[in-house]
Parts: structure tokens; sequence; C-alpha cells
């Protein structure tokens, strides 16, 4: 094995991290609108 899954791994981290960032950021708006 070479070093690319490392690399694989660390950008679907960061893609799945950033995702629930956003997720919860659109939930935060909305229950600050109610």
């Amino acid at each position: 094995m070479g070093m690319w899954w490392i690399v694989a791994v660390a950008i679907l981290a960061h893609t799945a991290s950033a995702a629930v960032r956003e997720y919860a950021w659109e939930e935060t708006l909305d229950q600050n609108l109610d």
C-alpha cells in the first residue's frame, strides 16, 4: 500500500466534517429564526 490511501482518507474526513458543519450551521440558523 502506498500513501494515496492516507490522502484519500484525509480528503474524505475533511469533506465529511465540512458537510456536518454546514448542516449544523443551517440547523442553528433555522432554530434562531423560530
